[in-house]
């Protein structure tokens, strides 16, 4: 197999990835040239007639970040709302000014938070994104003024009726004791039931 095809497997790939697997500044300029990948944005490339894929190219850009909240909740399918904005989590102290073009609002976390409720998800494009749980994301958004109240109300019905079980009962007390000790999402639930 040709480095080349390697790297168009993959379907999304940066610059970097390229050089990595042996292909040269000449070789990615030719591909473009010939049409056989796409440049996305500054440093990401996709094979041509890839659809294209939000979440897989922000993940790619910036791989210490997770998918939170609204943008959580898209990926899980649990609101029609469209995002303003990708919600991402970082570290405490991560910087970096492309944030803002890249249309990321960022939420900064000291590492015993940020590492609470991850889990990896399937995007349209097929790749594989590091995002916080359904019941995570369902604490971050309850008791968040800046979310709407119907959004907040479709998220809980979605979980209620595809997330929920005892383990995500019991996993829902144990963020919400570490999180949001003051949440009132336990009553919503109980109200539900």
């Amino acid at each position: 197999m040709q480095p080349i095809d390697s790297i168009f497997n993959r379907g999304l790939f940066t610059t970097q990835m390229a050089y990595e697997a042996g292909l040269s500044k000449r070789d990615l300029k030719a591909a473009l040239t010939d049409g056989l990948i796409t440049k996305m944005t500054r440093g990401v490339y996709a094979r041509a007639g890839m659809p294209y894929d939000i979440y897989a190219m922000i993940a790619l850009i910036y791989p210490n970040g997770i998918f939170a909240k609204m943008s959580a909740l898209a990926l899980y399918d649990m609101t029609d709302e469209l995002p303003k904005h990708i919600d991402m989590a970082f570290p405490n102290g991560y910087s970096n000014k492309n944030l803002v073009s890249h249309q990321i609002k960022p939420f900064r976390q000291q590492p015993d938070r940020l590492m609470l409720g991850l889990t990896e998800v399937t995007t349209t494009s097929g790749a594989t994104v590091t995002v916080y749980s359904p019941t995570r994301t369902l604490l971050d958004i309850w008791d968040d003024p800046q979310i709407d109240t119907a959004v907040r109300l479709e998220a809980l019905k979605e979980y209620m009726s595809r997330f929920r079980s005892s383990q995500s009962d019991r996993e829902l007390m144990h963020f919400k004791n570490k999180l949001y000790p003051n949440s009132t999402i336990d009553y919503a639930l109980e109200v539900l039931v």
